[in-house]
């Protein structure tokens, strides 16, 4: 998991505004998390993604937390940032395909659709809670298919 979100700031650190967010990461458990590569390295470089592009250049402190707990059953990632947030209206569209909750977006409305497809995929769900002007807080769990192998 480690190196999973290493790789992906990484990736990230040309992204404007990367440098002026505080990130901080923590992994908890001493269990390898079994999954999806692939689709993993795409769900987190996406919300790391979103977090940077939508934060709140106003904000004095731009903060980025990230936190995994894995268990012999599954992972538990939370990912939040105090960024411009999601007005509730729009909360529960955030998932549709082509839909952008934001006029800053500049994509095509795909990045959380992907992710929650993804996410779904492998067993998982993901929940996402945000206050506009505030914060956003998404929390995703991944089946750990530990017990599998």
């Amino acid at each position: 998991m480690n190196k999973l979100f290493e790789n992906s700031l990484q990736q990230l650190t040309h992204a404007r505004g990367f440098s002026e967010i505080t990130k901080k990461i923590n992994i908890y458990g001493h269990t390898s998390l079994y999954s999806d590569a692939y689709r993993l390295s795409v769900i987190v470089s996406n919300l790391l993604s979103n977090a940077i592009k939508y934060r709140d250049e106003t904000k004095p402190d731009q903060s980025l937390r990230v936190n995994a707990t894995i268990t012999p059953s599954h992972a538990v990632i939370t990912i939040w940032d105090n960024g411009i947030g999601i007005h509730s209206d729009y909360l529960r569209n955030v998932f549709n395909m082509f839909y952008r909750a934001t006029e800053r977006s500049q994509g095509a409305g795909l990045g959380l659709y992907i992710v929650k497809e993804m996410v779904e995929k492998l067993g998982g769900t993901i929940i996402i809670n945000s206050e506009l002007g505030k914060e956003t807080l998404i929390s995703l769990t991944i089946p750990n298919n530990l017990l599998k192998s």
